[in-house]
C-alpha cells in the first residue's frame, strides 16, 4: 500500500496525521510525514518503481504538507505517481495506492486560516509596530516619526482576504503560497497564475489524479472511504482543536460581523475556490 494524504493547512491534515501514526505504531504502515526532501523522494520513487511482483509489497503512509512543493514541485511528484501506479498495473505489481486530499467551503477556509495564522499577527503588528515593513515606524526627513506603516496582512480580515485572492485553491496548486499568505501577507507573484482559465485547467487536472478529494464537513466519510480503498484499519482520530497561534482567541463573529457580506467579498475574491467547492463537494456528496 501506498497511501499519500496531501496535507493542506486548515482541513483537518492533523486529524489525519494521527490516523496515520496510529497506523504505524499498529504494523500496517511506516509513516513519512510532514515534508519529503527531494533526494530521498526521487529515491523512494525509484525503489517503488523496481518492484517486480514477486516482491513482498512496502506499505507506507506519506503526509504531503505545504513544504511538499519545496524542491521539486508537488505536481511534478504527482504526475510520478501516476506514472508509478501505471507501471505496476502494467507489471501486475500487487501495491495499492491511494492519493487524498480535503478542502471545505471558500469562506470557512479563509476565516480559519486567518483565526489561525493571521490575527494575531495584526493584533502585534498595531500594538508594537512590528510587521510593518522593513521597520516599526517610517520616519520624516528630519528624523520626527511619523505615522506607523500599515501592517503587511492590512489591519483586518477584508484587508487580508484581498491581498490573498483564491487562496485555498492557489495552496491546493502550490503548496508554499501558505507561508507568504500567513506570515507576509501576501502570496508570491509566482502562486498567482495571471490566466485564470488555465489555473483552473491545472487545478481541475491536479485534483481528477487523487482517489479521494473529501471535505471537512464530512471528514468521517473521508477517512471511511479511504479506509475502504486499501483496508486501512485504523479509523480512530484526535479531534484537533488547535489553540490559534500568538494566543488569539477572537471567534469567527469577531472577525467577521457580518457573514453575508464576508461572503460577498470572497465569492468576488476567490472565484477559482468557489468552482473547485462547487465541482467536487458535489461529486463527493454523490460518490457518498
Amino acid at each position: 500500500v501506498l497511501l499519500v494524504d496531501r496535507h493542506i493547512e486548515k482541513n483537518g491534515g492533523t486529524s489525519f496525521r494521527s490516523v496515520l501514526t496510529q497506523a504505524e505504531r499498529a504494523g500496517h504502515c511506516m509513516y513519512w510525514g510532514f515534508s519529503q526532501n527531494s533526494a530521498a523522494w526521487n529515491s523512494t520513487v525509484h525503489a517503488l518503481l523496481r518492484l517486480s511482483p514477486e516482491a513482498p509489497p512496502p506499505r507506507l503512509c506519506i503526509e504531503a504538507h505545504s513544504y511538499i512543493d519545496y524542491g521539486i514541485p508537488w505536481r511534478r511528484r504527482l504526475r510520478q505517481l501516476v506514472a508509478l501506479r501505471r507501471v505496476w498495473r502494467e507489471r501486475s505489481v500487487p501495491m495499492k495506492m491511494l492519493l487524498t486530499v480535503r478542502f471545505r467551503s471558500p469562506l470557512d477556509y479563509y476565516l480559519s486560516f486567518f483565526r489561525w495564522g493571521v490575527a494575531f499577527r495584526i493584533k502585534e503588528a498595531l500594538a508594537t509596530g512590528k510587521g510593518k515593513g522593513k521597520g516599526a515606524l517610517s520616519r520624516h526627513w528630519n528624523g520626527a516619526a511619523a505615522a506607523p506603516r500599515r501592517p503587511m496582512w492590512g489591519h483586518n480580515f477584508s484587508e487580508w482576504a484581498a491581498q490573498v485572492p483564491n487562496l485555498q485553491s492557489t495552496i491546493m496548486a502550490r503548496g508554499m503560497a501558505a507561508s507568504g499568505a500567513e506570515y507576509y501577507g501576501r502570496m508570491h507573484g509566482g502562486s498567482r497564475p495571471k490566466n485564470a482559465q488555465k489555473a483552473w485547467q491545472e487545478l481541475d487536472e491536479m485534483l481528477s489524479a487523487f482517489d479521494v478529494v473529501g471535505t471537512v464537513s464530512r471528514f468521517d466519510e473521508t477517512l471511511l472511504l479511504a479506509a475502504d480503498l486499501v483496508g486501512l484499519p485504523v479509523l480512530t482520530y484526535k479531534y484537533n482543536r488547535p489553540n490559534q497561534k500568538g494566543g488569539y482567541r477572537g471567534t469567527n463573529a469577531d472577525i467577521c460581523p457580518d457573514r453575508e457580506a464576508c461572503a460577498a467579498l470572497i465569492r468576488e475574491l476567490a472565484p477559482r475556490d468557489h468552482r473547485m467547492w462547487a465541482k467536487y463537494s458535489a461529486a463527493f456528496e454523490a460518490r457518498l
